[in-house]
Parts: C-alpha cells; sequence; structure tokens
C-alpha cells in the first residue's frame, strides 16, 4: 500500500525480440487500467493448429526509485467471434491475479 502512489514499468515484447511497448507509468490508485493496440499481431494457435506465437509481458513496480515487484509472463494473442464470451486470468501459484480481462464481442448494433 503506497500512499503517495508509485510507478509501473510495463514492457511487451514481440516473438521475435523485438520491444513493442515500454511505458512508464504513475498511479496513486490501487487499479490501473491500460490497452495496447499491436498491429500486425502474430497470432498463438494451440498445438497442431498454427505457430504459437508468444509475446513476453513485463511490468515492474516501484516506490521511491526502489522496484518491489516484477512479474513477467507470456501471452498469446488470438483473435475472436461474434458471440463468443472470453475470460482471461494471469497468475501465478502463490501470487495475486495481475490481469482480468472479460471479452463479450457482439455484432455492433
Amino acid at each position: 500500500n503506497y500512499e503517495n502512489g508509485g510507478l509501473a514499468n510495463i514492457e511487451i515484447t514481440d516473438p521475435d525480440g523485438n520491444v513493442i511497448v515500454n511505458e512508464i507509468i504513475y498511479s496513486a490508485e490501487p487499479k490501473s487500467v491500460r490497452r495496447y493496440d499491436i498491429e500486425d499481431a502474430k497470432l498463438w494457435y494451440p498445438v497442431g493448429m498454427g505457430d504459437a506465437h508468444l509475446y513476453t509481458v513485463s511490468v515492474a513496480l516501484s516506490h521511491e526509485g526502489e522496484e518491489k515487484d516484477r512479474l513477467e509472463f507470456p501471452y498469446g494473442i488470438r483473435t475472436f467471434e461474434a458471440g463468443e464470451t472470453v475470460s482471461l486470468v494471469v497468475w501465478r501459484a502463490g501470487q495475486h491475479v495481475i490481469l482480468s480481462v472479460t471479452l463479450d464481442a457482439k455484432p455492433a448494433q
């Protein structure tokens, strides 16, 4: 709990190792939401259905110039058909949920 807020360094690396997002944000809020549009994304496919391209997401939290926590995880990008509901929760055993996304893709009215 940081009364005066803290910094989050968000980095996303593509499957070829290129950094495509590198943003440092300040927040005094307990939750912050960011959206990143990835152009020409290389999609992830299950075994036997295509290449399993994985991006790497890294989030480092710091307060008063000292890194307090860091989480790095692989992330696959998929497309969804209209009408599908998709939920994604990224977590590691013994750690808190860092990302929770629910997408209800419906055709525009």
